[in-house]
């Protein structure tokens, strides 16, 4: 399991500790649903952001990628997408096995599916997410080798039924791009 950096207090303000490069492969992507609590002290969290519109989506760009926390009708329900175990479970699948999955609770449905595309498709994918009002990003040290700098974005919408997460996670040293799409809609 990795260390979490500590939070550094200055001034009244919790800040994260440089962020170092880390050499990750979108091979080591897992895709892990926990329903119920889960410690978001397991993961280095680098910045976060709520969504709500009825239901609820606390969005976490992670060290090793992201944590959804969806909630409606006090049934929290996380998807954790990340290059690192959670909770010591098995992974629903990784990266290379990967297929589409609807979780159903008793009062709302998940759906999680991914695709990957080439780094040259990086700034079209990244200026989709931005026309979101609901955005976040975070992007990481340059790689060594000079293929640029990874980055992780996540950006909803809310409609009458419920909530709509994209994700986009670069990995340039790999050339390529992980893009995911979560909607979470009451039953």
């Amino acid at each position: 399991m990795r260390t979490v950096a500590p939070y550094i207090q200055k001034g009244g303000i919790l800040t994260v500790p440089p962020v170092l490069f880390e050499s990750q492969s979108p091979d080591e992507l897992r895709l892990a649903l926990v329903h119920g609590p889960l410690a978001l002290s397991q993961f280095r969290v680098l910045t976060s952001r709520t969504l709500s519109g009825g239901l609820r989506a606390d969005c976490h760009i992670i060290g090793t990628s992201h944590a959804i926390l969806f909630s409606c009708d006090d049934q929290p329900l996380w998807e954790v997408f990340a290059c690192q175990e959670v909770n010591e479970e098995p992974p629903l699948f990784k990266l290379a096995d990967a297929v589409p999955v609807t979780t159903t609770l008793s009062s709302a449905v998940h759906k999680f599916n991914l695709w990957t595309v080439t780094t040259g498709k990086l700034e079209d994918s990244l200026n989709r997410l931005r026309l979101c009002p609901f955005y976040l990003k975070f992007v990481f040290p340059p790689s060594p080798d000079g293929s640029g700098s990874a980055l992780t974005a996540i950006s909803g919408t809310t409609d009458a039924m419920g909530i709509t997460i994209h994700t986009l996670h670069s990995y340039p040293n790999h050339g390529q791009v992980v893009l995911t799409c979560s909607r979470f809609e009451r039953s």
